[in-house]
């Protein structure tokens, strides 16, 4: 005890010394998430279902990322709704370039498809983006289509596994920053309590 006490400044220096070099060399938390943190929707969700749909009816030999979109309503949808449903469509295939969309798949413009892309109940419709940001930014991509995709009266949303992912990230991220600052806080209030022995006198 002694020692620690006659060498505390030393030790402290140590610690901080090895707290900058962790901080320095450790892998950025955020891209390592991104790359390893993929998740998979249990079969039977309708995640997964509108995923086994895009793959049996993608465009062969294009790349990019399938964004799922879903519209919906608690009440059965109307002629006057699908044609909402249909015009937002159509000003997302009208503006492919400036989306990043490369392909559309939907039961306006594939009617062999109504049975799989619109719900027996009549409640819902999906479409399938194929989406390839190129040098942008997904985040900037995704931010624009939600705001395209809106519809008058109906509830859009999106998903697919890089959506998931994302959202993964973000929210591990998130928890990462708040344990960040508990661990800070629990080592502040041990060290208050280790002061008072650090700062002893060293006897002669």
């Amino acid at each position: 005890m002694k020692r620690v006490v006659q060498f505390k400044w030393v030790i402290l220096l140590l610690w901080i010394t090895a707290g900058i070099l962790f901080a320095w060399k450790a892998p950025a938390m955020e891209p390592l998430v991104r790359e390893k943190g993929q998740i998979n929707v249990p079969e039977g969700y309708a995640s997964s279902l509108a995923n086994e749909i895009k793959s049996r009816h993608s465009a062969a030999g294009t790349g990019g990322t399938n964004v799922i979109l879903v519209f919906h309503r608690e009440s059965r949808l109307t002629d006057t709704y699908m044609d909402r449903i249909k015009a937002t469509i159509g000003r997302l295939e009208n503006r492919k370039q400036q989306l990043s969309i490369q392909t559309v798949t939907s039961p306006f413009k594939q009617p062999l498809l109504k049975s799989q892309l619109i719900s027996k109940d009549g409640k819902t419709v999906m479409a399938v983006l194929k989406v390839d940001p190129g040098q942008r930014s997904f985040k900037t991509v995704r931010t624009q289509l939600n705001k395209e995709i809106k519809t008058p009266g109906v509830q859009a949303m999106m998903t697919g596994n890089r959506l998931i992912n994302e959202d993964v990230a973000d929210s591990s991220q998130t928890g990462l920053k708040k344990t960040e600052v508990i661990t800070v806080i629990f080592i502040q209030k041990d060290w208050e309590k280790l002061r008072p022995g650090f700062m002893m006198p060293v006897p002669i």
